[in-house]
């Protein structure tokens, strides 16, 4: 069975015929905190969001972000996850080049599948440890991209490139009259290295960024756009109306109010995230990727064995875990998994060592 996303827990539950809550899902990358409390305080009283149509303007949960991010109200605009800006994106800039840096996220590339604009990869290379090679990346805009993609951590490397380097990129596309167009879906992670504040002063930088991942509430799907004001009126007049339901809107405000809830996911993320990666090393034929988000990208070393046999074996255990042959610059040697509660990560790695050191 394979998945072209992670996250597909329900197709995998019917298939193994078991009950969703019995399976642990590394394959989706989601705060292993899950949500803040506050947020349920929604389902105590709904009908106020099941009666009446959301707002269009997403005017509070606007609010709540502009104050959050300390940016202009002209400079954000909220949709339905950040994919619906993906395939948003190119019906505005109707770009005729494309360039994306890889391995990335699958979406960006499929977004353009129906338009007739040219797709080239710039590849991360392995020996790099996936760190885009900076310089090589600017001569290469010389030749001239209507848009660049480019994730910040990337997914799936978990790679943070950083602030220097991005506003050399940034610049360099500037000078080409190219669109940056930077997912910092997996940033709330590490916020300091955000690019949100450089909106204002380059109008060719677009920054889609999530609520899903780090406030847990991937089931509502509520993203956002932060970028010049140019940039946003130009997405806006593009947006369907009410494609941000009411109760994604009301739970994300909930959430970004809730600075306990922030801080300890980032001290959790960071500390599970470092014995994760430890115990994963110490297992002969696995090789990881250190990363700035809060899943690890692993590499088998061992001949004998794939990433789509790994997982198989794995289901075997209620384990699902992410190939990654799908991600152009990966083989199926690759897979992903994501950082979940430390007793959960245990388990992985005890899974782990029972296939690929049987003998021990």
């Amino acid at each position: 069975m394979s998945v072209r996303h992670g996250g597909n827990v329900y197709r995998i539950a019917r298939a193994l015929c078991r009950r969703v809550e019995n399976l642990i899902d590394f394959s989706a990358n989601i705060n292993p905190l899950g949500f803040p409390e506050a947020v349920m305080a929604i389902f105590q009283n709904p009908h106020t969001y099941l009666l009446n149509y959301p707002d269009p303007d997403a005017t509070e949960c606007t609010a709540a972000l502009i104050h959050y991010h300390r940016i202009p109200r002209e400079c954000c605009l909220v949709g339905n996850g950040s994919t619906e800006f993906i395939y948003l994106l190119p019906e505005v800039i109707r770009p005729h080049r494309v360039l994306i840096v890889t391995p990335a996220f699958t979406e960006y590339e499929r977004s353009y599948r129906f338009r007739s604009a040219h797709v080239t990869r710039f590849p991360a290379r392995a020996e790099d440890r996936f760190m885009p090679d900076v310089d090589r990346l600017c001569h290469e805009l010389h030749k001239g991209y209507d848009v660049l993609y480019l994730a910040n951590p990337g997914n799936p490397t978990g790679v943070l490139i950083p602030k220097p380097a991005l506003r050399k990129i940034i610049r360099a596309a500037h000078c080409r009259k190219t669109i940056v167009v930077l997912d910092e879906a997996f940033i709330d992670f590490s916020e300091f290295n955000s690019m949100k504040t450089e909106v204002q002063t380059y109008e060719n930088l677009i920054i889609l960024r999530s609520l899903t991942k780090f406030f847990g509430i991937p089931g509502l799907r509520i993203g956002y756009v932060i970028a010049h004001p140019d940039m946003t009126a130009a997405l806006a007049a593009c947006h369907q109306p009410w494609s941000c339901n009411a109760i994604a809107q009301r739970a994300a405000v909930l959430a970004l109010r809730s600075p306990g809830f922030i801080t300890r996911s980032r001290a959790y993320v960071r500390d599970a995230r470092k014995r994760f990666a430890e115990s994963l090393s110490d297992i002969r034929g696995l090789s990881v990727v250190s990363g700035a988000a809060n899943f690890l990208l692993l590499q088998l070393t061992t001949p004998r064995l794939t990433a789509t046999e790994l997982y198989q074996q794995l289901l075997q255990d209620g384990i699902i875990i992410r190939t990654c042959e799908d991600f152009h610059g990966l083989d199926t040697s690759y897979c992903r998994v994501a950082v979940k509660k430390k007793s959960q990560n245990r388990k992985l790695v005890a899974a782990l060592k029972k296939i690929l050191e049987p003998e021990q």
